[in-house]
């Protein structure tokens, strides 16, 4: 507590001023003798009260000397002086990517940056403090007072990822818990990243301070940043195999390469990989089916998960396309070029069919169709709205899945139907009939529409032709084309098939052997990707595979990039404090105090005799 006018406190002495006039003033008591019988009674009564007397004479007293000392207090103005530490809210960003794993600071750099961040809070404890893992998938742990007991059962349950921190998602985690500017935003880290990873955040808090307790270590690291595979020749199942290794370390490292598929050890490299480089290496090979490809190097660093890697690749399912209508001389011809592609034709729609894509050549696409189609203009309806000679492309979505790749500019049109924009449609080509392709997704199904007829243009005869019925096919059954599928990133979501899936959903297994279920109503989004390792989809016709792979150029950096303003209290800047007036409460008690002394002036000098008297005359 401090005092904001000290010098009011010169009137103590008014005290003594107080004690001196008690002891000058006369103490008198009257009492009422009736007869000399009486006196017996009074002495008997004034004995009794004699005690009581003397308590309220100092009692009288003491209310007195404390009303005056409260109206000094008062007007000296004290206040309590509180360090704005204890006012303020700490949000803490616990990063917890892949170099944080690096066990170069024991047991691991997680632990020591935590283990730090509990030394400070037990120093400088604040009011509150929010608690945000800041990895692939940033979430809030905990937001409430800053207990010692509860941020240590909070921070050890907190595990470091495999894959990189998603600095900006972050930070909107932390602009929803901020409360003003004044509080502060400490960063525990490794300081393994670059400082503009932190630019949004500073745009959401720009007025907040942002600190960081890191805790680098000097660890080195080689580790496998890419592992994938692509197509070679006419035969699905010819892939070239790349793997690249980096070497994060001062000092230029040998590195043992083993690659190894189903039938073992598929090839062996020894690398010579200078300092601050990496050295990728290509390996020919023949997927026969299913087969879980595994890299992995041998090299005593300070980050084990990076150092190995997986590829899985099965075999492409086929993809069925239903044609229903009259026949088309061009869209059969150009599927058939497709070996996977097992096509099927039908007058008219038959309800039911597990096929992949179904196109509706002049006929409607009945109102309950579920899954994905194309709808190729030409119905009576069609006819009936009218066409457009000759209409000329005007635009086109150039990035889209369906359309990239493919120059429309050139596209001859001899006549086109003027079909309005569906409820809800994308556009997709644009010309001066109106749209030329829309694409109308739900839930339930997906329907493509062309408003031209085929054989009334020249696009069949031109490249793009074919480029749009690849990308039609990879889009509507990606299964049938992709013989390898390219492993994750850790956090990265992972689209169950919905063929694995029961009437619970789907069900199975992490790297580390635990169960994992996912209910029906998810839509089949797999979230927990932040290990690194294989993850397996059970199902009673067999189970299914994806890899997650760790290792990437910057998340298998442990070299510190990070760079923070120094905080306040380290670079020897005045430490701020917050006043709480309390004058009010003492003018209110004095108040209180002076009603007291009131009372017990005005009753000090009844005496009980004449009570007794007047009690005895009225009997």
């Amino acid at each position: 507590m401090s005092l904001l006018s000290p010098w009011w406190l010169l009137l103590l002495p008014l005290l003594y001023l107080v004690i001196i006039l008690h002891t000058l003033h006369p103490q008198h008591h009257r009492v009422l003798i009736s007869s000399v019988l009486l006196w017996e009674r009074v002495r008997r009564q004034l004995a009794a009260d004699a005690r009581w007397r003397r308590l309220v004479a100092n009692l009288l007293l003491l209310v007195q000397l404390l009303a005056l000392f409260s109206l000094i207090l008062a007007l000296a103005h004290p206040a309590f002086l509180r360090s704005a530490s204890r006012l303020r809210q700490d949000i803490v960003l616990i990063d917890t990517s892949l170099s944080m794993n690096a066990t170069d600071l024991p047991p691991n750099r997680l632990q020591a940056a935590t283990n730090e961040l509990m030394k400070q809070i037990r120093t400088d404890r604040p009011r509150r403090i929010a608690v945000i893992t800041a990895g692939p998938n940033p979430d809030i742990v905990y937001h409430g007072p800053a207990s010692v007991a509860t941020l240590q059962t909070v921070l050890r349950k907190i595990e470091a990822t495999h894959g990189e921190t998603d600095w900006n998602r972050a930070a909107v985690l932390v602009r929803s818990v901020l409360s003003s500017d004044k509080d502060r935003i400490l960063i525990v880290t490794d300081g393994a990243f670059d400082s503009k990873e932190l630019s949004f955040l500073a745009e959401l808090a720009p007025e907040n301070a942002i600190q960081s307790i890191k805790t680098a270590g000097f660890g080195v690291n080689v580790g496998i940043t890419a592992f994938d595979a692509r197509q070679v020749g006419a035969s699905l199942s010819d892939y070239e195999v790349l793997i690249t290794v980096a070497n994060f370390s001062s000092e230029e490292a040998e590195v043992p390469l083993t690659l190894r598929g189903s039938q073992g050890v598929l090839g062996q490299r020894r690398l010579l990989i200078p300092a601050g480089e990496g050295r990728s290496v290509i390996f020919s090979h023949t997927f026969a089916g299913q087969e879980i490809l595994h890299a992995e190097i041998t090299y005593p660093d300070t980050l084990a998960v990076d150092n190995q890697a997986y590829l899985i690749a099965y075999p492409p399912t086929p993809t069925r396309v239903l044609l229903v209508g009259p026949g088309n001389y061009f869209l059969e011809r150009g599927l058939q070029v497709f070996p996977q592609v097992r096509l099927e034709r039908r007058l008219l729609y038959p309800g039911d069919g597990d096929y992949s894509l179904v196109i509706f050549n002049r006929l409607p696409v009945p109102e309950n169709f579920r899954g994905t189609g194309l709808y190729l203009a030409g119905a009576p309806a069609d006819e009936a709205s009218g066409t457009v000679p000759s209409p000329e492309i005007t635009w086109w979505n150039r990035s889209h899945p369906l359309t990239r790749f493919i120059d429309w500019s050139d596209v001859g049109l001899l006549r086109a139907f003027r079909l309005d924009r569906q409820p809800g449609a994308r556009v997709l080509v644009e010309s001066e009939a109106g749209p030329l392709l829309q694409l109308v997704e739900s839930d339930e199904a997906r329907i493509l529409t062309l408003s031209f007829a085929l054989e009334e243009s020249d696009w069949p005869h031109r490249v793009g032709f074919p480029v749009f019925l690849s990308q039609l096919l990879q889009w509507a059954h990606p299964e049938g084309w992709d013989f390898v599928r390219s492993p994750l990133r850790p956090g990265e979501p992972f689209v169950l098939p919905p063929f694995l899936a029961d009437a619970d959903g789907w069900r199975g297994r992490m790297p580390s052997g635990a169960t994992w279920h996912l209910g029906p109503g998810t839509g089949g989004i797999f979230w927990e990707t932040n290990m690194a390792g294989i993850y397996t989809v059970e199902h009673p016709t067999g189970n299914f595979a994806f890899a997650v792979n760790a290792g990437s150029p910057s998340a298998s950096d442990l070299r510190p990039r990070l760079v923070l303003p120094q905080a306040a209290d380290e670079t020897g800047e005045a430490q701020t404090y917050h006043s709480t007036s309390l004058w009010r409460p003492l003018v209110f008690w004095t108040l209180l105090l002076l009603v007291l002394e009131t009372w017990l002036y005005t009753n000090k000098a009844r005496p009980p005799v004449r009570q007794w008297s007047e009690q005895k005359g009225t009997e």
